[in-house]
């Protein structure tokens, strides 16, 4: 790995357990996301859906001022998912920004608290042109 990556990927790391008071062990992704969730002072709500066709993102993090949305795939082991759901999560806390989401994910309807993106992880149109099954959930199922 280049040095300046790597000092780049420790100071984040470093940044983010100091403001979060210390990632807990033995490791708990909904611990996590609640750390996450008071540091950024917005809920973090987990999408699970269905990709339509090969090819198509297995997770999208969507930002907006009041809410963080993670999708992920739902039909792949718990591993993965939890694989797919803390990928996600390195962009919110890198803070990487994406041209706006397209009209797919946008068009979905979202839970009350949500409001329009602001930002997502990655440019998403289906090749069906349908948008993904969805369901609301606040955190993983342990």
């Amino acid at each position: 790995m280049n040095r300046d990556l790597r000092h780049r990927c420790e100071t984040i790391v470093r940044t983010l357990d100091q403001r979060i008071g210390g990632i807990r062990v033995p490791f708990d992704l909904n611990a996590l996301l609640d750390q996450l969730e008071a540091d950024r002072g917005r809920p973090i709500e987990l999408v699970p859906f269905s990709a339509t066709a090969p090819g198509e993102p297995c997770g999208i993090w969507v930002g907006t001022d009041r809410l963080d949305l993670i999708y992920y795939e739902e039909a792949t082991s718990p591993l993965h998912q939890d694989h797919i759901i803390l990928h996600e999560v390195g962009h919110m806390v890198c803070d990487h920004t994406g041209a706006a989401c397209p009209t797919p994910i946008t068009s979905v309807a979202c839970s009350p608290a949500c409001c329009a993106p602001t930002r997502c992880e990655t440019r998403w149109a289906p090749s069906s042109g349908a948008a993904p099954t969805l369901r609301w959930k606040n955190k993983k199922p342990s």
